[in-house]
């Protein structure tokens, strides 16, 4: 497979379709919030559209149109088991990430008793930390976190062999920080926390649209990322394994209970946007080709190998906005150097201009960004930023934005920042 041709990917986005004119002014604008939500790629679009238009009716029926809508679903099921070259079984498609690690802690509570301990990492997603708090309330268990180093907002490996002990049950950590952009050793994480007879619930949500992971290669017991990040419509992925699945208990209607795709379904899902994401994987199929893929491959492999040049794209227009913030009187959070341990994800803070006026400078100039906490205040308070609501301005960056893009966030950014 080629490197990606921007031009080419953005064929396959109806954001990108409209000329530059004053009846588009969002044409001129380059879009560096993508960590708060991607764009829809065309097949999933399409999909979503067909649904609500020839089949928006009760799924699995006898009519015509109640076949198409299940048909429809369980293409979307399937084909994010195939991206993930996972069992559909093993997949919940529910309505956010948020609400599924609630579902999942929900489920995880039964096994929780006094004396028993959950582990939370500090950098995470409030998603991935309330959950489980909540949970050791319930149960009387006890909560412990795992603490980011104050200066750089890592965590320690040796941190968290120091709190496993054999009344540890479950640890919850992020794939990668949505502050911080470093990419954590799930493989080794994970290693450590089974030897101490514990699960690991990992939150994917700020890494995969960035390069959807092998899941099964990281040993967790449950992933969980969000599909509206990952180019599709506005679900949460759950994975989990069979061993952590089978041992919790259901979320469901009792007499959905054994239904594969059922027991930690605690509200109807959405039809139409599980139909939709079916497009996903004709995206990455369509995104394949362009780049003159092999097309005997699988649609796992088709996947893996655009995540890899996905990630080789990012990190060509990262390095010259990490060569520009070097000059500039900055704090950048995370590392300042750009490699396969750190995603395109940037968030920083300046002396002398806050956070809200940065993001609105950049509006003049038609960059789209994003400042605040982002659901993630803890890490944040560790690395002694005071007012959460300002919090700190972030880039974040898709394949699809172009060399042009990053031009233009570099020119205002090189205008609005002091020098160091």
């Amino acid at each position: 497979m080629k490197a990606l041709d921007t031009d080419r990917v953005r064929t396959l986005f109806p954001a990108f379709d409209l000329p530059a004119n004053a009846d588009n002014p969002g044409s001129s604008w380059a879009f560096f919030e993508n960590a708060g939500g991607t764009f829809a790629a065309r097949p999933v679009v399409e999909r979503l559209h067909r649904f609500y238009s020839d089949c928006k009716v009760q799924p699995y029926g006898h009519s015509p149109m109640q076949k198409l809508a299940g048909e429809m679903m369980d293409e979307g099921r399937q084909a994010v088991a195939s991206i993930l070259n996972v069992a559909p079984q093993n997949l919940l498609l529910g309505p956010s990430t948020t609400q599924n690690f609630n579902t999942l802690a929900t489920a995880f509570t039964s096994r929780l008793q006094p004396g028993d301990e959950v582990i939370v990492s500090e950098q995470d997603h409030e998603a991935n930390i309330g959950a489980w708090v909540r949970a050791t309330e319930i149960s009387g268990a006890s909560c412990h976190f795992w603490q980011v180093d104050p200066v750089s907002g890592e965590l320690s490996i040796d941190d968290l062999e120091k709190l496993l002990n054999a009344k540890t049950r479950l640890v919850a950590v992020t794939h990668s920080s949505n502050i911080i952009g470093s990419i954590n050793p799930l493989k080794q994480i994970s290693a450590l926390v089974h030897d101490a007879g514990a699960f690991l619930v990992a939150d994917g949500v700020s890494y995969a649209p960035h390069g959807l992971p092998d899941i099964t290669d990281l040993g967790v017991d449950a992933y969980c990322f969000s599909a509206y990040k990952t180019y599709a419509t506005h679900l949460g992925i759950m994975y989990t394994t069979d061993e952590m699945a089978q041992t919790l208990a259901p979320q469901c209607h009792y007499f959905n209970i054994g239904k594969s795709t059922s027991n930690f379904d605690a509200a109807g899902p959405d039809h139409a946007s599980i139909a939709a994401i079916g497009g996903l994987g004709e995206y990455f199929t369509q995104l394949h080709q362009l780049h003159d893929g092999d097309s005997s491959l699988s649609l796992a492999d088709k996947a893996r190998q655009c995540s890899s040049a996905m990630q080789t794209h990012e990190h060509q227009l990262l390095k010259p906005l990490l060569n520009l913030l070097e000059e500039k009187d900055v704090r950048i959070f995370g590392s300042k150097v750009c490699s396969d341990e750190r995603e395109a994800n940037v968030a920083l803070t300046c002396g002398s201009i806050t956070s809200t006026q940065l993001n609105k400078r950049l509006a003049e100039h038609q960059i789209a960004a994003g400042n605040g906490d982002f659901y993630a205040p803890r890490v944040l308070k560790r690395m002694g930023i005071e007012n959460l609501n300002d919090g700190v301005l972030r880039l974040s960056f898709a394949h699809y934005n172009s060399i042009d893009d990053i031009n233009q966030l570099c020119t205002a950014l090189d205008e609005i920042l002091p020098k160091a």
